[in-house]
């Protein structure tokens, strides 16, 4: 193999397959990036074994067809510090050779055959959608996933389609974000899409145009757009009922300014550090919402965002990140809280696409 390649174009593409590619392994051999020359096209290949991801480069000339294994930490790395335009990159009996104009490395490899195989789709993609209106869904849901690794069920974004719809759900249990995207499908299908497989699709060049076709078959899903292609194992367990939770008929809405809420919080947070709860308490009142923090015996924050709040005093306390993380991936300038009482889940829309339900916290 010997290819000439673009240097900002390989920089790109290993950063989008080092989402999945792990540092540290102890399989040597998935913590290396494939190269496959044939045909006029250099694709890269990168897998931790759960979410295999192939990405054709554009900016590239084959040479001589062929294949190599490398370590893909080590080419990212060159491709970051390198000063010249153009790379050539020629496969070697132990590994690669990457040249420019004043520097050549010589690259450890691995032979081509012990890398995993994804498995191939298996007929037509069901759906397509818009690549700018996943990658926002993406966006306004990821961030609610669970992290800790016991609960394998909700440590993924649940992916459900149908009547040209397809939904994305995240939950840790203490929050939950929910957005509709539109797609060109009236198939049905769901399942736990892993974070990482999300993170790829989300970080694809935004100069791509093209759509997203998906494929989701029992625990596999497919998904294409443009240059890549993305195969991924589905999480095991059964999402809850998220449904269920979503206060119905909420005695209280209000519309607010996103902006003036995150400044709110972020101002009385500052004393939420140093209480013992570490929480916000929101005061509802005439005309007013107060966002406030008593921290020990003296101190106190009191931060007042102006609304249309016409009903009676009411109070809940919430953790600062649960609306905040929200509020930073809407985007919007106007959200609308839907409060029940302090005992009962907020909710925060961003028009008729997305839900964010937090739980409350009790604040001493």
């Amino acid at each position: 193999m010997k290819i000439q390649i673009q240097r900002e174009a390989l920089k790109d593409a290993m950063g989008l397959l080092g989402i999945v590619i792990p540092n540290h392994s102890p399989k040597p051999v998935i913590r290396c990036v494939r190269i496959v020359a044939e045909e006029g096209r250099v694709t890269l290949h990168g897998t931790n074994l759960e979410t295999h991801v192939a990405y054709e480069v554009a900016h590239a000339e084959v040479e001589e067809s062929g294949e190599v294994l490398i370590q893909a930490n080590l080419l990212t790395e060159i491709a970051k510090a390198g000063r010249s335009d153009v790379l050539t990159m020629r496969a070697k009996e132990t590994g690669c050779e990457v040249t420019e104009a004043d520097a050549r490395y010589d690259l450890w490899g691995v032979p081509s055959k012990m890398y995993p195989v994804a498995p191939e789709a298996a007929g037509e993609y069901d759906a397509t959608m818009s690549l700018e209106e996943f990658r926002s869904g993406v966006r306004r849901t990821e961030f609610a996933v669970a992290t800790e690794h016991s609960r394998y069920a909700i440590g993924g974004v649940f992916l459900k389609q149908g009547n040209g719809q397809a939904r994305l759900v995240a939950t840790d249990g203490r929050r939950l974000a929910c957005c509709q995207v539109e797609e060109d499908s009236d198939m049905e299908a769901k399942g736990i899409v892993p974070p990482k497989a999300l993170k790829v699709l989300a970080a694809i060049p935004a100069g791509c145009q093209d759509p997203i076709k998906v494929m989701v078959k029992e625990r596999q899903a497919w998904f294409s757009c443009g240059p890549l292609l993305l195969t991924t194992n589905l999480l095991e367990g059964t999402f809850p009922d998220y449904e269920k939770v979503v206060p119905k008929d909420p005695p209280i809405k209000l519309s607010m300014n996103r902006k003036a809420v995150l400044r709110a919080i972020q101002q009385a947070g500052l004393m939420a550090k140093d209480s013992a709860d570490g929480g916000i308490r929101l005061a509802l009142s005439r005309g007013q919402a107060s966002f406030r923090v008593v921290a020990g015996a003296k101190n106190i924050a009191d931060v007042a965002v102006p609304t249309e709040y016409e009903g009676e005093p009411m109070e809940i306390g919430f953790k600062p990140e649960y609306i905040s993380d929200a509020l930073r991936a809407i985007g919007t300038d106007a959200f609308t809280l839907e409060l029940t009482g302090p005992q009962s889940p907020g909710v925060i829309r961003d028009g008729a696409d997305y839900l964010y339900l937090f739980m409350p916290v009790t604040l001493s």
